[in-house]
């Protein structure tokens, strides 16, 4: 049995468990195609990714809550782009201790905590054309999320 079957096997009990690091390690692999997983459809890994992803997340990993949030913003895995969605998922990896998310939430937190138009979070309303929305996204798409 070769060392990549091994490690999968591992990740997916341990996943199949609970274990939050494991199911986000097992989302990276399947996002990746890493540990033999290049041979599995690109659709059924970005499926199997997100599902890993979300599962870490409500267990409380920081990193799948970021990378939820960016997958949000950027509509990546098949998800409708959602703004709000994305912040409150780089809040929770914030405030889970994740310094990526930290730093990426102080970026948000400087432009303002609401949208001078629409009085929503500028994470979810960049249509309109509202100075502030349009600096935060732009802020966003520079230092990512």
């Amino acid at each position: 049995m070769n060392r990549d079957y091994q490690l999968l096997n591992f990740l997916r009990g341990a996943a199949e468990g609970g274990s939050a690091p494991a199911q986000f390690s097992l989302g990276k692999a399947y996002e990746g195609g890493k540990l033999g997983l290049v041979e599995v459809s690109k659709m059924y890994r970005e499926k199997t990714a997100l599902e890993m992803y979300r599962n870490a997340a409500n267990g409380g990993n920081e990193d799948a809550q970021y990378k939820l949030s960016w997958a949000y913003h950027m509509g990546k895995f098949g998800l409708d782009v959602d703004q709000e969605k994305a912040f409150g998922f780089v809040q929770d990896a914030a405030k889970g201790g994740s310094s990526r998310a930290q730093g990426t939430f102080k970026r948000i937190e400087a432009i303002g905590t609401y949208c001078d138009r629409c009085m929503r979070p500028e994470f979810s309303c960049a249509g309109h054309g509202s100075k502030f929305c349009e600096e935060f996204v732009r802020v966003i798409n520079i230092y990512g999320v």
